[in-house]
């Protein structure tokens, strides 16, 4: 546990963490008003559907557009810690770690997803962030009984 505090802190103190710098009041990232690529504007809007399916295929598109999908950053950050289903959840993390060094303020979303309640969306969370920082955190902790 001290480790992930440990580096929690120390990509915060980095930059690469919440402040004021497009975040609102409640802690979640903005989302852009205008969207550069209408692709990504349309698997943004598909990310808020309430099929889950829908939601993972917007998920998988923009990981497959990589840092093209830059724009989506906060939608996939704010569904990485929200959404319901654990395979979008999984997705949205895949999705972080291609975009890349662009997904730098989805860290802190990262580091809270490496708590979840899914194997997989850990795991996914945990292979994102060399890509983002080029760092890799230590493991999650294991879970309190």
């Amino acid at each position: 546990m001290k480790k992930s505090w440990i580096l929690m802190v120390g990509l915060l103190s980095t930059g690469c963490g919440f402040g004021t710098n497009g975040t609102s009041e409640n802690g979640r990232l903005h989302e852009p008003d205008v969207y550069d690529n209408p692709t990504v504007a349309s698997d943004v809007k598909n990310l808020k559907d309430e099929d889950p399916e829908t939601r993972f295929e917007a998920a998988q598109n923009l990981a497959e557009m990589g840092s093209e999908a830059s724009q989506a950053v906060p939608a996939l950050a704010n569904d990485l810690v929200t959404d319901s289903d654990w395979r979008v959840r999984d997705m949205c993390a895949l999705a972080l770690g291609r975009i890349g060094p662009d997904a730098s303020p989805a860290i802190p979303y990262l580091i809270e997803a490496m708590n979840d309640s899914n194997f997989s969306v850990r795991k996914a969370a945990i292979h994102a962030m060399p890509s983002i920082n080029g760092r890799r955190p230590p493991p999650p902790p294991p879970p309190e009984s």
